[in-house]
């Protein structure tokens, strides 16, 4: 097997689940050398004890946890509690995590390791924080996010819940692969994954399967989208892929467009945007991640883990 990638994931984990999922494939997963786990926006401590349940629970205890930005660079926002932190596993953060910040950790990383692959999966504040303070971590800094949406009547929520910081990092010089809702929507999991998990042995599982049905139940959908593991995908394995140059510029008027991605392409651009994606190959990633492959139907395989 290649070289684990060594990987920071930014999340907004605890109001929708996929956040839940990527996070914990993340920290079993072989080609993934977990790094450090930063939260934002909204209650970042709260995110963090979510992050450090997820992390407890599936064996990665060591990984640092950092809580990052609470609020938008603009726009105000209430310190809620996480919409799942009542039925999520969590954990106290250690005296380590609270003195930790997120911007702190990206540069630290940065500093020792040369260049860190980033997975931002909820809004962008915390990176283009680190990038306005630290320009130089335009060299350091590769990104994938999971944000935007750009064939859809709408603007995603990642982007939407801070535009400005979504358009300081599409216009820095970092290396970015965008995965947007367009390619997300089209591989919904499937939906006896809930309960399968619900029913495991593994209390990680376990406690993903109630948070799935929880978590359907207060939003009143059915289908589970695994944004975020796709997102944890793309890290990991960007040929299932299609990746197209363009140039993003995000709507920042205070009117219903906020948040919107337009889009133009361009050769020489930093920003790649997928366009299509592997389906079968992504679903039988997660699923094998999962572990829940022995109620799928069919045998696709997961992607090679050797080169």
């Amino acid at each position: 097997m290649e070289k684990p990638i060594p990987l920071v994931i930014d999340t907004d984990i605890g109001d929708n689940i996929d956040d839940s999922l990527a996070l914990a494939i993340a920290c079993r997963a072989p080609e993934v050398d977990l790094r450090a786990i930063t939260t934002v926006h909204g209650d970042t401590i709260k995110r963090a004890e979510l992050a450090r349940g997820i992390l407890s629970l599936g064996g990665a205890q060591k990984v640092p946890v950092a809580p990052g930005c609470e609020r938008p660079l603009i726009a105000p926002v209430e310190r809620q509690t996480p919409l799942l932190y009542d039925v999520h596993p969590k954990r106290p953060l250690q005296r380590d995590d609270l003195n930790r910040d997120a911007v702190e950790v990206l540069l630290r990383l940065s500093r020792q390791h040369g260049r860190v692959s980033l997975l931002t999966i909820g809004p962008l504040t915390n990176v283009a924080v680190a990038l306005r303070l630290h320009p130089e971590l335009e060299q350091t800094l590769e990104i994938t996010a999971m944000a935007g949406a750009f064939h859809l009547d709408r603007a995603e929520t990642n982007v939407r819940l801070d535009p400005e910081a979504a358009q300081i990092v599409f216009a820095s010089r970092a290396p970015v692969r965008v995965i947007p809702l367009d390619v997300t929507i089209e591989c919904p999991l499937a939906m006896w994954v809930p309960e399968a998990l619900a029913a495991s042995r593994d209390e990680l599982k376990r406690s993903l399967g109630r948070a799935c049905r929880i978590w359907q139940e207060r939003t009143g959908r059915d289908i589970v989208l695994p944004h975020d593991p796709i997102a944890l995908v793309a890290a990991i394995y960007p040929e299932l892929f299609v990746f197209e140059p363009m140039r993003i510029e995000v709507a920042l008027h205070p009117d219903d467009r906020r948040g919107r991605l337009l889009a133009v392409p361009r050769p020489d651009s930093n920003v790649h945007v997928a366009t299509r994606a592997d389906l079968d190959q992504i679903s039988s990633y997660i699923l094998e991640r999962l572990a829940v492959t022995e109620q799928r139907r069919g045998n696709s395989r997961c992607p090679p883990a050797q080169s």
